[in-house]
């Protein structure tokens, strides 16, 4: 299956020297992405939250986002940074 981007085609297996890797490293500057190929109908969840130690550790102030298809490239789930109410200087 050949993936397209913005009218560019890439080949089905993708390898460092495509044009895909530079396509999705720009994106993750502003987005939480998820590259899944083949078909699914279940959207994929963004689990957010901070470490919490201790035995067994635990993750505290969970939120749960749905990634949204892109219109960008088929197979990318994404959501934007800015919509997951992260706060600056905080480590997730």
């Amino acid at each position: 299956m050949a993936l397209k981007a913005k009218g560019l085609d890439f080949p089905a297996t993708i390898s460092p020297t495509t044009t895909l890797y530079p396509f999705l490293l720009s994106r993750k500057r502003t987005h939480f992405v998820l590259l899944q190929p083949r078909h699914t109908e279940t959207s994929p969840q963004l689990v957010i939250g901070r470490f919490q130690a201790g035995n067994p550790p635990t993750l505290a102030d969970d939120h749960v986002f749905d990634l949204q298809k892109s219109s960008s490239l088929e197979g990318l789930w994404e959501i934007k940074a800015s919509d997951c109410g992260l706060e600056d200087g905080q480590t997730y």
